[in-house]
């Protein structure tokens, strides 16, 4: 039988192998009295946060460390004996190979996911294979994060990992991080999906400065908390009217011109791009506001009839008839680079009005971000314009 000592320096190397550092160690054997491996293989959560002694990180690293011995020496008869023969069996390197394969192969796809017994007879999801490299990437811009955030949220949710990001939305304000901590250490499911959701983040955001805000969370691998710190960082309200004004002012310049490269495919596309850009700050636009942006911004003349025949109609109708009218006029994807030529040299001085405009400026060579189209400021509600005009003056203060 190993003696006290020798009992203690095996558990002292199974915890250097989980990561733990000498401070963490020393409370754990000395304080929570875990100085064997018998008791490392038989502690359970609750034993492990009484008295918060150590972190929740530290408490889901022996915790799993306990999972790796179990799986580990499950063919094998009787456990080790000596310091060596544990070193043999458990190795750091062992350890890492099997966190890593939990993280990328258990929440592949949502046929993984546990089928609540409530709802076992609904039809379930067809399998989805997604890969790392499908989700985007952040470098830590402020103008791309709604993006992101919008692109990210839609594929975690389709990953199956809908429970982790939405976590801190759905919590209690008694809900704090220590509960969270405390369903990963009674859920091993959603603590592999957590640590997934941080080895995603922490690939996607690393070569920008958005990294720092997900690596700090590296010791207890939660992507939870990293998604929480990039939401708090960057969803902040004078961040999301800046990003929101600037969406309107680009819109309200876009452009169709006679010879615009791209054509009307291209108008179209940006506009919507820049619509759904804009509503994903929170604001939504009415339809007689997209309607009055995408008309207002059609300078061709070639569809100057058509711009006062569908006054009446409807957002979507409007799209229709110029869509097919795009058509006819063979200008759905713009003029060729012949066609075009030719256009400008033939140029006449009357039709120099139609091309676009420099943006007004304040004084200081910048945009004026309050200024917006007559059509479109018509268009808008009273509540709508009052948001503008508040939104307007926080982007200021905080550009």
């Amino acid at each position: 039988m190993a003696t006290r000592a020798a009992n203690r320096a095996i558990a002292t190397y199974l915890f250097q192998t989980a990561g733990l550092d000498e401070a963490t160690i020393n409370i754990v054997i000395g304080g929570l009295k875990i100085d064997t491996p018998k008791r490392i293989l038989s502690i359970t959560s609750e034993q492990l946060l009484t008295g918060e002694k150590i972190t929740v990180g530290n408490a889901v690293n022996i915790l799993r460390l306990q999972r790796f011995i179990n799986l580990t020496l499950q063919d094998v008869s009787g456990p080790p004996s000596s310091l060596e023969e544990w070193k043999e069996k458990i190795t750091s390197a062992a350890f890492d190979e099997f966190e890593t394969t939990r993280i990328v192969a258990e929440p592949s796809t949502p046929a993984n996911m546990p089928v609540s017994r409530t709802h076992a007879t609904e039809t379930k999801l067809p399998t989805i294979n997604i890969k790392v490299g499908d989700y985007p990437s952040f470098t830590g811009r402020h103008d791309d994060w709604y993006s992101f955030k919008a692109k990210f949220s839609a594929l975690s949710r389709l990953h199956g990992n809908k429970a982790v990001i939405d976590f801190f939305d759905n919590a209690d304000p008694t809900e704090t991080a220590v509960l969270h901590g405390k369903k990963r250490l009674s859920d091993t499911d959603y603590d592999t999906r957590v640590r997934s959701v941080f080895a995603i983040l922490e690939i996607r955001t690393s070569d920008g400065t958005a990294a720092s805000l997900v690596t700090k969370h590296a010791a207890s691998q939660d992507g939870a908390l990293a998604w929480r710190s990039l939401r708090e960082y960057y969803d902040q309200d004078g961040n999301r009217d800046v990003y929101e004004i600037r969406c309107r002012l680009e819109l309200s310049q876009l452009r169709l011109e006679y010879n615009s490269p791209g054509g009307f495919n291209r108008y179209h596309d940006t506009f919507f791009r820049l619509v759904k850009q804009i509503e994903e700050c929170g604001t939504t636009l009415s339809d007689r506001e997209k309607r009055a942006y995408f008309v207002g911004g059609i300078k061709d003349r070639d569809y100057a009839s058509l711009k006062d025949s569908c006054e009446k109609d409807s957002f979507n109708e409007t799209i229709v008839r110029f869509s097919r009218k795009a058509t006819e006029l063979g200008k759905m994807s713009g003029p060729t680079r012949r066609q075009n030529n030719k256009v400008t040299r033939n140029i006449k001085p009357s039709q120099a009005s139609s091309r676009p405009s420099t943006p007004r400026t304040n004084g200081s060579g910048e945009n004026n971000l309050s200024r917006l189209p007559a059509a479109v400021w018509q268009q808008m509600t009273p509540e709508a314009r009052r948001g503008f005009i508040e939104a307007s003056r926080k982007a200021k203060e905080v550009s």
